[in-house]
């Protein structure tokens, strides 16, 4: 990562993929501020993630009564 984004170089590994998460302190200690030297996140992840979920568990009901077969009933065509 370091090679890739130079500004996060002197970020401590733990925030290293989620520099946004990284207390100021350490921001202003890395020389990178998120959201001036380095961009905010565009989403929220776990608001995404919760929503896609959703969307998912919604098709596969949807799937469910209109008899669609799915990964879930297909048989497997593997030995075992």
């Amino acid at each position: 990562m370091r090679n890739y984004l130079p500004a996060l170089k002197n970020f401590p590994a733990e925030y290293i993929y989620a520099p946004w998460t990284a207390p100021e302190e350490v921001q202003i200690k890395a020389g990178c501020i998120v959201g001036r030297d380095y961009p905010e996140p565009m989403v929220d992840h776990a608001k995404v993630n919760a929503r896609n979920m959703q969307w998912m568990r919604d098709a596969y009901a949807n799937a469910d009564k209109l008899g669609t077969p799915t990964h879930r009933t297909r048989k497997s065509t593997t030995n075992g």
